[in-house]
């Protein structure tokens, strides 16, 4: 038996009873596993597309929409001295102590590279405070001890200046709970060492 069977516009030979009609009925299968693989690309070109649109409107944000590059370059202060090495450290220490301040350390990291066969610049960091200034703030906030005795770094850059680098008292404002406006007791000092150094700080 053979017949011909029109199926969706395209002509099958029909062979064999109720058996070639099955045959035939699977002859639109390629064109429907074809539209299937089409169906799958747009699905996966369209969600990679909001993927990447996405992505991209995330970037924006992180560019534009927030002030992060502000608030890194906030982190800490770098400061040129007017000073060689040597002069810069000793007006610090003076600057620091002629206000009360307590010099709880001193770290030579060029001293420690020696002591190992290693060079490098000079570099000191300086570890100061004053309790009278400190007590109420680790009162307010006991956990903000962990930011206190505050440090102050000295180093010879490779061109020959002498740079004196220090964490700001704003990055610590509300750091460990501390109530809004108390880290500003920190700025004196900060104002103090640039002023022993040649380098006034704000509207100084």
């Amino acid at each position: 038996m053979s017949n011909d069977l029109e199926l969706g516009g395209r002509r099958a030979r029909v062979t064999g009873g109720t058996r070639g009609i099955g045959a035939a009925v699977a002859v639109p299968e390629e064109p429907v596993k074809q539209g299937s693989s089409a169906m799958r690309r747009r699905f996966f070109t369209s969600t990679w597309s909001r993927h990447l649109r996405v992505g991209l409107l995330t970037i924006s944000l992180l560019m534009y929409g927030f002030p992060m590059s502000e608030a890194l370059a906030e982190d800490t202060v770098r400061l040129e001295s007017a000073y060689s090495f040597s002069d810069t450290l000793a007006r610090l220490r003076s600057a620091l102590q002629g206000k009360g301040f307590t010099i709880f350390a001193t770290i030579d990291h060029r001293a420690g590279a020696l002591s190992v066969g290693l060079d490098m610049p000079p570099t000191t960091v300086l570890i100061y405070g004053n309790p009278k200034g400190g007590t109420p703030l680790m009162l307010a906030a006991p956990d903000f001890a962990l930011e206190l005795p505050l440090r102050v770094l000295v180093r010879e850059g490779g061109d020959g200046k002498t740079y004196v680098t220090f964490n700001p008292s704003t990055t610590l404002e509300g750091k460990h709970g501390l109530p809004a406006g108390m880290a500003e007791k920190l700025a004196p000092a900060e104002k103090l060492m640039a002023r022993a150094i040649g380098a006034p700080m704000g509207d100084e």
